[in-house]
C-alpha cells in the first residue's frame, strides 16, 4: 500500500498518532467515483493496518473488525489525524481519523 505524506506525532506501546496529508495526487483518490475523488473506506482501513505493522510490528489483518463507522467523505487536499489505541485489557485496538474536531471514520479491531 502506498502511504500518504505523513508525520508521526506519537508512538508508544499503546498509542499511535499520525498526521496524514492527503494531496490530490494520492493515487487512491482515482477511480472510486467518476468526477468525485474520495478516499475509499477500504483504503482508510488499509492505512491503519500499515501504520500498526510499521510501528508496533503487529499484523492484525486477520483479526476480526468489530465495528467501523464512516461518518464523512474524505476529499483530496485534507489533513487528518489518525489516532490508534491498543486497549489490551479490553482485547481491542481502536482507531479514529479526525479533521479538526470532526470524526471522519472510526473503528474497533479485536486482538
Amino acid at each position: 500500500m502506498i502511504l500518504p505524506e505523513y508525520q508521526l506525532q506519537k508512538c508508544t506501546d499503546h498509542e499511535l498518532e499520525v498526521i496524514c496529508f492527503f494531496h490530490s495526487d494520492y493515487p487512491y483518490f482515482e477511480g472510486h467515483f467518476p468526477n468525485l475523488p474520495i478516499l475509499a473506506g477500504v483504503v482508510q482501513l488499509g492505512l491503519v493496518y500499515e501504520f500498526i505493522q510499521q510501528y508496533w510490528r503487529q499484523d492484525i489483518r486477520l483479526n476480526p473488525i468489530k465495528q467501523v463507522k464512516y461518518q464523512k467523505l474524505l476529499f483530496p487536499e485534507n489533513t487528518l489525524v489518525l489516532q490508534v489505541k491498543k486497549e489490551t485489557n479490553k482485547k481491542r485496538i481502536t482507531f479514529e481519523y479526525r479533521c479538526g474536531d470532526t470524526t471522519i471514520s472510526s473503528g474497533i479491531f479485536s486482538l
